[in-house]
């Protein structure tokens, strides 16, 4: 038997009757021990007189507290208390230690009972009280006037709102100032971060369509096939791209700085709805690289142009000389982007035609003006740079190519090949594509910064507030005195409740403001919690084997049904079985006495079946039976029954049938039947059919089996008629067609 638990949290404050209670609770465990080991009543009379003289000790020390209290209140709790104690009845015990075992056992239910009622319940209940009672509460310092006037008469919610009183109105000026200059500045910022982010997101696409240009001239003038497959794969780069700025472009329409400029940006980008069909073009070579590069060259200029309208924005000079810097890169770029392409198909071809060196030397002398450009708009160490790039040895490497090609005369004089010039030039543009990138996010960063130092500077400013609050210090300081301490305190016996710790208790039972309500309600879900868990041990196992029993309940309820239902089912076909049918008819013919139209039956006998059975074996007979209440079973309405009834026999069952319709449905079934084949595993297919006898149930007949004489009578005329047909019982012993 469970044993009763005395936790510390059943304590009520008061030492001597939290001792007496601990003692009645080991007295109380000795008799549960003692009955359990069936222990004869000598050894438990005994301990009546010590429950007797616990309760008693109670009483009187109860009684005697309240002669030396002035409280009324106090006093007529105490009183209830006591005859709460004085109800506990020990004849009861004494009655039951000299009874039967069941008795016993009634005694230790009552002891678990007023365990939970008494001391888990009531006892917790007046717990406050007994304290109030047995320890007044100490008085505070009189040194500490302040502190007890707040205590006494301020609130929580009174003493903030005095406090944010005495912050708002010297600190509202300068809160304002500071707002409106870091909104200022973040404004800015953000706007400038959107238009970087938007102009580098300009940058990848123009970049991937001048690489895609190459790849495509290249291609074009070129048998290789390492030019097809790069340009596959810069393809993919290029949409990504493209989605990407599209998507970047969404986002920034609401941007009060840039929604001057998107529309421009969206016409530019609507430019390359061209592209599939210029891709296609390209694929199947129906257009020359010259073309090509035109119709690419086109869309890049566009959304260069395009890109230019971010630099009529009214934006900080060192972000504006930034952006110029940088678009007068991408035109290089865009010079250079041809000039590759003319070359690579220049080297394709083994040949450089007026065209060719033409577009070189334009892109040549367009490069050195976009360079001078740059240099007029660019930092220092930009340029700097810039002429790291400039001055490679791998441009030292594209002059001696450029050089050979426009001077070359013929084929022979031509010895770089188109891989290698593509590759050098590209490696270039990569560079100058990296220091745009690089350059843009150095922008962005130094964007972010700037608008970290507004949130810094607002901050800081903001701390100048603080001094303005010097002289509510005083007041702060009684207010985290009077009200931090107690909730640090709720807080720590809360989490200790969710570790299952419910002795802790708090003294702040004399706070009638919102402290005082926030301890009174932990107190109050301290004790429920108690409550709840001895109540939870005590009854568990009950619970338990209340569940086991349910449980096994449920399993007989389902092996019974189990049971029903084979006992009602054919196990081959899963057919009902002669019993179930049975069943089933009688019942309708039951109700069929007061109905017009009565039910009908349906008997049907394989044709030939011991020769299946004979020449195949019987796993093919049993495929034919399943088969045959397969097909029999599908011309069936809802509430028609089909049943197995014998070995090669089966039994239709259809409610309220007129005997044309069961004809009808029965032809069907013997049609059906004769049609199908049976496949063996050697191939070999087999075809059977089937007799049928129908039977109608008139006035005279009034159970299912002088229905089913009736159907097996024409049944018989089937089989001796020469089979594979359906008669129909007509009365007086005979049946027709």
């Amino acid at each position: 038997m469970n044993k009763l638990i005395w936790h510390e949290g059943l304590a009520t404050g008061v030492t001597r009757i939290d001792a007496l209670r601990k003692e009645f609770v080991e007295i109380s465990n000795t008799i549960i021990q003692l009955i359990g080991q069936h222990s004869t009543s000598q050894k438990l009379s005994p301990l009546t007189d010590d429950i007797k003289l616990v309760l008693k000790n109670l009483i009187r020390y109860e009684t005697d507290c309240i002669h030396r209290l002035n409280n009324k209140a106090l006093i007529q709790l105490l009183e209830r208390h006591i005859q709460s104690l004085r109800n506990f009845s020990i004849d009861t015990l004494d009655l039951a230690l000299q009874g039967s075992e069941l008795e016993k056992l009634a005694l230790v239910e009552y002891l678990y009972r007023w365990y939970t009622e008494q001391l888990a319940d009531v006892d917790l209940s007046y717990s406050e009280s007994l304290k109030a009672a047995f320890n007044p509460p100490s008085t505070l310092n009189t040194t500490f006037t302040l502190r007890r006037f707040f205590e006494k008469h301020m609130s929580l919610s009174r003493g903030l709102f005095m406090l944010i009183i005495g912050m708002t109105l010297p600190a509202l000026m300068l809160i304002y100032i500071i707002f409106n200059n870091s909104l200022t500045a973040i404004n800015v910022n953000q706007d400038v971060t959107q238009l970087v982010e938007l102009y580098k997101e300009i940058t990848v696409v123009i970049h991937n369509l001048q690489k895609e240009r190459g790849y495509s001239s290249a291609f074009l003038a070129s048998d290789q096939l390492a030019f097809n497959k790069e340009l596959i794969a810069q393809r993919h780069k290029t949409d990504s791209a493209i989605a990407a700025t599209m998507a970047e472009l969404i986002r920034k329409k609401n941007s009060s700085l840039l929604s001057r400029i998107t529309q421009p940006i969206e016409n530019a980008l609507s430019t390359l709805q061209v592209l599939p069909h210029l891709r296609e073009k390209v694929d199947n070579k129906a257009s020359s690289y010259r073309e090509s590069t035109k119709a690419y060259t086109l869309i890049i200029q566009t959304l260069i142009s395009s890109s230019k309208e971010l630099q009529r924005l009214e934006v900080p000079t060192l972000v504006a000389n930034t952006i110029s810097s940088l678009t007068s890169l991408i035109h290089l770029k865009e010079s250079a982007g041809v000039e590759r392409a003319a070359g690579a198909v220049g080297f394709g071809l083994l040949g450089f035609d007026e065209f060719l060196v033409r577009e070189m030397l334009i892109s040549r002398a367009l490069q050195g003006g976009m360079r001078n450009i740059f240099y007029s708009y660019g930092t220092k160490k930009q340029i700097n740079q810039f002429n790291l790039i400039i001055h490679s040895k791998n441009e030292q490497l594209i002059d001696s190519m450029r050089h050979q090609a426009l001077l070359a005369k013929d084929q022979q004089t031509i010895t770089v090949s188109a891989i290698n010039w593509w590759d050098s030039t590209t490696k270039t543009m990569d560079k100058l594509e990296s220091f745009i990138q690089e350059e843009l996010f150095y922008l962005l960063a130094t964007t972010y910064q700037k608008k970290r130092t507004a949130y810094f500077q607002a901050s800081f400013v903001g701390i100048g507030c603080l001094i303005l609050l010097v002289f509510v210090i005083n007041t702060l300081f009684w207010l985290i005195t009077c009200f931090q301490n107690p909730v640090i305190s709720v807080a720590k016996a809360t989490r200790g409740l969710a570790q299952g710790n419910y002795a802790l208790t708090l003294n702040y039972t004399h706070r009638k403001d919102e402290v005082g309500e926030l301890i009174e309600a932990y107190e109050t879900l301290r004790q429920q919690l108690l409550r709840a868990h001895l109540s939870y041990h005590i009854y568990t196992e009950t619970k338990i084997n209340t569940h086991k029993h349910a449980l096994e309940l449920k399993r007989e309820v389902a092996i019974g049904q189990s049971y029903k239902r084979d006992a009602l089912t054919d196990p081959l076909t899963g057919l009902a079985n002669r019993r179930s049918i049975l069943a089933y008819a009688n019942e309708v013919l039951e109700k069929s006495q007061q109905r017009k139209l009565r039910p009908s039956i349906i008997l049907l006998d394989i044709d030939n079946f011991k020769s299946i059975n004979d020449n195949y074996g019987h796993d093919v007979g049993d495929e034919v039976i399943k088969l045959t209440a397969t097909e029999s079973s599908r011309d069936l309405r809802v509430d028609d029954s089909m049943a197995r009834i014998g070995g090669e026999e089966f039994a239709a069952f259809l409610p309220f049938t007129s005997l044309d319709e069961a004809q009808l449905i029965a032809e069907r079934m013997r049609a059906n039947i004769s049609k199908k084949e049976l496949t063996l595993d050697s191939q070999q297919a087999i075809k059977f059919t089937v007799s049928i006898g129908v039977a109608y149930a008139d006035e005279k007949t009034t159970d299912f089996n002088q229905l089913f004489k009736h159907a097996d009578l024409a049944l018989y005329q089937a089989k001796t008629s020469g089979k594979n047909c359906v008669k129909i019982y007509c009365g007086n012993g005979s049946a027709v067609d």
